[in-house]
Parts: C-alpha cells; structure tokens; sequence
C-alpha cells in the first residue's frame, strides 16, 4: 500500500497536478497584487481629491472643472 502511495506520488498526473495548483495560486496572487497597487492608485487620488476641496480659497465649480474625478473603484478596504 505504501508503494502504490510513493508511485502515486512519482507519477506525472500527481507532479503536473501539483505543478499546476502552485501555478494557479501563483497567478492568482500576482493579479491580487495587482489589483491592490491599483486600489492604491486610487485611494491616493481620492486623497488628493479631498485635501484640494478642503482648501476653502476655491470655489466647489472651480475645483469640479479642475480636477480629475474619474475613478475605477468606489470601495476601498
């Protein structure tokens, strides 16, 4: 029982197997990383965006016409 077991685990079904799980998990991770460098992005644009209207010497229609309020995202963690 114990040598099927150590050729189950030999065998290339269970490497490629196992190969394409890190794979998966691999990329999935990278495309996480992703997404939170964007979410950053954003976050930091919001920042900015909000420290700009809290400057009373401009008017709100000023500030609308001036500033880029396009965003991706509209929850951030």
């Amino acid at each position: 029982m114990i040598e099927n077991l150590i050729n189950f685990i030999k065998s290339r079904k269970f490497i490629y197997s196992v190969s394409a799980v890190v794979l998966l998990f691999g990329v999935l991770a990278f495309v996480n990383y992703l997404n939170d460098q964007k979410n950053q992005e954003e976050f930091l644009q919001f920042v900015a965006i909000n420290e700009e209207f809290s400057n009373e010497a401009e008017t709100a229609e000023d500030l609308f016409n001036r500033l880029d309020l396009e965003y991706q995202n509209f929850v951030y963690e």
